[in-house]
């Protein structure tokens, strides 16, 4: 998910970059109905599938424990904005909320 996505688009999320980030940033921030936050909740856990796959071969080495701490802050992060948008509607909050993630993917 690269690019800006319309709200009535689900999109497939391939990697957490920032411009996959920033993407998704918006498509919260643009999303008004229900419809949109259930599709806005499934790339969230596409997101979270894809974090959840860098961070088990991160574990796998020891040099990496730095970068497995911070995909384990991504993911409780991706985690939390999905709870805000699917659970309470709120998706307002979950764009900021995966605004702060944002610092955390450079070097990653």
């Amino acid at each position: 998910m690269s690019s800006t996505p319309a709200p009535d688009d689900i999109c497939p999320v391939e990697d957490f970059s920032p411009a996959t980030l920033t993407a998704m940033i918006d498509a919260l921030e643009r999303s008004t109905t229900r419809e949109h936050f259930v599709y806005r909740e499934a790339e969230l856990d596409d997101l979270w599938r894809v974090l959840d796959t860098a961070l088990r071969g991160a574990r796998k080495d020891t040099r990496e424990r730095e970068r497995a701490a911070r995909l384990e802050r991504l993911q409780a992060i991706a985690e939390q904005a999905h709870d805000l948008v699917g659970a309470d509607e709120r998706p307002n909050e979950a764009a900021a909320r995966l605004r702060e993630a944002l610092p955390l993917v450079s070097g990653t």
